[in-house]
């Protein structure tokens, strides 16, 4: 196991994608977004910070899906996941983190189980099977 992920929980990597790679893949989300949007515009208006499955059919076409697919798969980025879980490791699903587009609500960090169990609980949970999310920012953080 990755010797940062096990001292910190975390691990950065810098520059594990080209820009190339990042825009490419940032043009499909970026449709799924829009797509997601419309669909989704008053949840999107008021409280929204993400959405979820982007590789379902209902926002990307077969080719959009299918790049999406190759992303995931990519050897770059299995070789960081096998690097942390080992190599029997199973994907999960796909979000889309974003800026509000209310300047007035807060995007937050949160942990999945934090809002409905115990601390006691949540540190149970940590023993069980371990779940990691993979963050790949597709844009620069606004100043």
């Amino acid at each position: 196991m990755n010797q940062e992920f096990e001292q910190s929980g975390f691990v950065v990597h810098r520059s594990l994608f080209s820009s190339g790679e990042l825009k490419s893949i940032r043009d499909v989300v970026m449709r799924f977004h829009a797509s997601w949007i419309e669909k989704n515009n008053a949840f999107y208006q008021d409280k929204a910070i993400n959405s979820a499955f982007l590789t379902s059919v209902e926002h990307l076409n077969e080719k959009d899906r299918e790049a999406l697919f190759q992303f995931i798969g990519s050897n770059k980025l299995m070789a960081a996941v096998t690097d942390i879980m080992g190599s029997d490791a199973t994907f999960m699903n796909t979000q889309l983190f974003f800026n509000p587009i209310n300047s007035d609500q807060k995007n937050y960090w949160h942990r999945d189980p934090q809002y409905h169990l115990s601390l006691k609980e949540q540190k149970q949970a940590l023993e069980g099977d371990k779940v990691i999310h993979f963050r790949i920012p597709l844009l620069d953080e606004p100043v």
